[in-house]
């Protein structure tokens, strides 16, 4: 009985390290932060004496997440393997649009909605597109933002459609990243002046 036991316990453990050898490797990721090529500087436009509070923008649900979304042909969605985002895309976006206005002395105050502090005025947006295209055989980054500016009565003031983007030097993954990036800085560039005008014509 006893060499019985013996036998199974080293066919068991046999099947064990067989299947453990079978099992696929873990995906190794590799993690971006967004990057910035803009130089943090403050606006040549005169600065506003409101608060301003930047939401986080709505998405689709390919676009709400931390990975880096890719149409390779058309209408083709994919996401780049074994690589993610830092944070979920509409939440990297929005902090890199307070980063703007804080660097730029744009606002009396700048927060998020996570803070839910009553300000002057609301930036409320959706994320259309944050994604790689490829055109010609290229990568193209694209941004997309529809922005409504609201007061503090909750009552539209003024909205717009933003767009950007950046081709990448090459097909690899680190220069599609950097055009992300130069692609994220225009369009909050774009943005700044637009949010500055508006809150002027304010009384």
């Amino acid at each position: 009985m006893s060499r019985f036991i013996r036998i199974s316990a080293l066919a068991f453990s046999a099947l064990v390290l067989s299947a453990c050898s079978i099992l696929p490797e873990p995906e190794q990721l590799h993690v971006y932060r967004l990057p910035s090529t803009a130089p943090s500087a403050s606006t040549q436009a005169t600065p506003s004496s409101m608060t301003l509070q930047v939401n986080r923008p709505s998405s689709s649900q390919i676009l709400d997440s931390s990975r880096i979304v890719v149409l390779p042909d058309g209408n083709q969605i994919s996401t780049y393997q074994g690589v993610r985002w830092s944070d979920r895309a509409p939440t990297m976006l929005r902090d890199r649009l307070i980063d703007r206005f804080i660097n730029a002395n744009s606002f009396a105050a700048v927060s998020s909605d996570d803070n839910h502090l009553q300000t002057d005025l609301q930036l409320v947006s959706s994320l259309r597109a944050f994604q790689s295209e490829y055109r010609n055989g290229a990568p193209q980054a694209q941004v997309q933002l529809d922005v409504q500016l609201v007061n503090s009565q909750q009552q539209i003031i003024a909205s717009r459609r933003f767009s950007a983007s950046q081709a990448a030097t090459d097909t690899s993954v680190e220069h599609v990243v950097e055009a992300f990036g130069g692609a994220v800085d225009s369009l909050s560039a774009q943005l700044l002046q637009w949010t500055l005008s508006q809150a002027h014509r304010q009384p």
